[in-house]
């Protein structure tokens, strides 16, 4: 009888694919998000000297 019930809540309800749906989703995102932020921090240091640091750092 345990074993039974054991492989019938292992079917794939729908709730179980809602739920690892919105998971990927969320992966996806983040993951994106993520990708944003390092362009942006390579793009604030790419330019590390902008034109007006520049007759600051000439002695």
């Amino acid at each position: 009888m345990a074993k039974k019930r054991v492989s019938a809540s292992v079917q794939t309800s729908p709730e179980v694919v809602m739920i690892g749906v919105l998971v990927f989703f969320a992966v996806l995102i983040t993951a994106f998000i993520m990708a944003k932020r390092q362009e942006k921090l390579a793009r604030m240091m790419i330019p590390s000297q902008p034109t007006h640091t520049q007759p600051t750092s000439t002695p």
